[in-house]
């Protein structure tokens, strides 16, 4: 993903799933990053298929550059009840493009 110069603070990409994601197997998603950066804000939105406003959201931070890392959204604290189709990542939320190339990769849930 290239968050270009002078991208929103918000821009990122999705995923359409199939089904609705089913938080029985897992209330953790775990997703591989590589980012330019350590530092950098990851927003991991899941989203209703057809209505915006019903979503889960949540945040990790990279610790590295250059490399590979798992980063973990655990939504075990929210309600995990409604039908959520998309997955949603932002990097480095909140502040606007630069350029920068991300990568992600092997995105699972988990407990």
């Amino acid at each position: 993903y290239e968050k270009v110069a002078g991208a929103e603070t918000w821009a990122g990409s999705f995923l359409q799933m199939p089904n609705a994601i089913d938080f029985a197997k897992g209330k953790k998603i775990k997703v591989k990053v590589w980012s330019p950066k350590a530092g950098v804000t990851v927003l991991l939105k899941l989203e209703n298929e057809t209505d915006g406003n019903i979503f889960l959201e949540k945040t990790a931070t990279t610790a590295t550059s250059n490399a590979w890392e798992t980063l973990e959204f655990d939504f075990g604290d929210q309600d995990t009840a409604k039908s959520l189709h998309k997955v949603v990542l932002f990097f480095d939320f909140g502040v606007n493009g630069d350029g920068s190339l991300y990568f992600f990769d092997d995105i699972e849930q988990s407990n």
